[in-house]
């Protein structure tokens, strides 16, 4: 039962700093991207590096959590 109370403790740690992240970029993206500090916006759509990131971050985290559940 201590293990399940360290791992869900460690889980909502994990969970806050994820939902945390996800607002300051999302507030950051809303600030410095809208129509009046940025009329003109750029053309550019693929970044290979960045869609690698944000695929392989993910998948760490979720076996990270994944090998302690099994336990």
């Amino acid at each position: 039962m201590e293990f399940i109370e360290n791992f869900h403790f460690w889980l909502l740690v994990i969970i806050t700093a994820i939902v945390a992240l996800v607002t300051v970029l999302l507030l950051y993206v809303m600030i410095r991207f809208n129509a009046k500090t940025n009329p003109k916006p750029s053309k550019v759509t693929h970044n290979t590096v960045l869609e690698v990131v944000w695929t392989v971050i993910p998948v760490i985290i979720l076996v990270g959590i994944a090998i302690p559940s099994f336990r």
